[in-house]
């Protein structure tokens, strides 16, 4: 219930589903943003996953930021196994994200993440601009005339504004069952809670790279393409894989979120001054309240009683020393004197003539 609360503070009351309008509106007024969503590729085999961030704006490198922005918003409420700098991001506005903000840009690049025409390739080797032939399917044709206005779309106009959208409305009662209950991946969501714990954001390279080999491997077979391999043809094997990513990226980003969040709001508590509107940044439970004063200014005088009374004890024993012991020792030590002075004095004899 916590974590709970401190989300619903640092969103001011609100939940993360009021916000889905959020990155587009974002984009739509700073288009120059549109790089952070993405962390294209280069190597056109698939070999190697590309993480650098030459203009310092790309999914991997800002979904950290926003990440370590939050690790060291706020204030610690437990023990936290690492230490996040600032890594170097270059946001193509001068902004000051507030906490709300980065949360909902991490959640958003988070979802990003999961989407692989983000970590596509560059081009000529892009699967998303590959076209896609949709005449053998009336239905789809039209879909595409509808919301495109064209008959030729790129595969990824398909998947984003023709065949997903298709998708959701004909499923709509899944966003109430397999879709968003983290439930369906079983172990494998305690599995990865594990391993965000012990790897942080590093994960967030490992979870991007998953989906740049859904883009290289999976998306497109061989099999979808008849002899020009930029033309995509349309099949039902293509249309139930398309069904089958959606279902699980969805489940599976959704589930990352959670984790990713969970982790940051079992170690922080971000909440604003009511008075100033300023983010708090000293738990309260450290500052003094006036019972801590009382109880401090009564155990400093009985520090002080104790002081003055060790203090008479050994002004007592000084004094029986000086009275008792002292004049004893002097006592002794005089005798002791006495005897040795008689012992070695010398003996005159005294003779008459």
């Amino acid at each position: 219930m916590d974590r709970l609360r401190r989300l619903k503070v640092i969103l001011h009351g609100h939940d993360l589903v009021d916000y889905t309008w959020w990155a587009a509106e974002v984009q739509r007024r700073i288009p120059e943003s549109a790089p952070l969503h993405k962390q294209i590729q280069n190597d056109e085999t698939c070999a190697a996953f590309d993480s650098s961030c030459p203009n310092g704006v790309c999914l991997i490198q800002g979904a950290k930021f926003f990440f370590a922005k939050l690790m060291n918003s706020g204030y610690q409420v437990s023990t936290m196994p690492n230490k996040f700098e600032l890594p170097p991001f270059k946001y193509p506005k001068e902004v000051s994200f507030s906490a709300s903000d980065s949360l909902k840009y991490l959640v958003v690049l988070l979802a990003d993440m999961h989407y692989p025409f983000n970590v596509d390739l560059k081009e000529p080797y892009s699967r998303g601009q590959k076209k896609v032939n949709v005449s053998e399917y009336p239905m789809w044709e039209s879909l595409c005339k509808e919301a495109l206005g064209h008959t030729n779309p790129t595969f990824e106009e398909f998947v984003s504004k023709v065949y997903m959208p298709h998708y959701i409305h004909t499923n709509v009662d899944s966003w109430y069952g397999a879709w968003t209950n983290v439930e369906v991946l079983g172990s494998r969501y305690k599995v990865e809670q594990e391993a965000f714990n012990r790897n942080t954001w590093d994960n967030f390279e490992i979870w991007a790279t998953e989906t740049a080999h859904l883009n290289c491997s999976t998306l497109i077979t061989r099999n979808d393409h008849r002899g020009d391999l930029n033309t995509v043809e349309l099949s039902d094997p293509l249309l139930e894989r398309l069904g089958m990513l959606i279902r699980f990226q969805i489940v599976l980003a959704g589930a990352r979120i959670a984790i990713v969040l969970n982790y940051i709001l079992s170690h922080r508590e971000i909440k604003y001054c009511e008075k100033t509107g300023l983010l708090i940044v000293q738990n309260p439970k450290d500052k003094w309240t006036a019972d801590d004063y009382k109880f401090a200014a009564l155990m400093v005088f009985f520090a002080c009683i104790g002081l003055a009374c060790a203090y008479c004890i050994a002004r007592g024993i000084r004094h029986a020393y000086r009275t008792t012991f002292k004049g004893r020792v002097e006592t002794a030590l005089h005798n002791w004197r006495e005897r040795r002075k008689n012992k070695y004095k010398p003996h005159l004899d005294v003779h008459d003539n």
